[in-house]
């Protein structure tokens, strides 16, 4: 596989190929000449509401909001 590199700004850049990309990887440089790129594969946890909400005191009461006077058609 090749690797292109491109120094800017005193900072090494490496273009990966497409099958990498939304993909979180690490690269380990073992030397000067010698770099190795890992995919790292993470869960894909989805929260549920239930477990929001459970973080949520149950005597929560958000403070009123004010957005001022009625403007234009909004008004019921």
């Amino acid at each position: 596989m090749a690797v292109q590199t491109r120094k800017v700004d005193s900072k090494a850049r490496v273009i990966l190929p497409e099958k990498f990309a939304g993909k979180m990887v690490t690269v380990d440089a073992s030397d000067e000449t010698e770099v190795r790129i890992r995919v790292i594969k993470t869960p894909r946890v989805r929260p549920s509401l239930r477990s929001l909400l459970a973080g949520v005191p149950k005597n929560y009461q958000p403070d009123e909001l004010s957005f001022g006077p009625p403007v234009g058609d909004e008004v019921l």
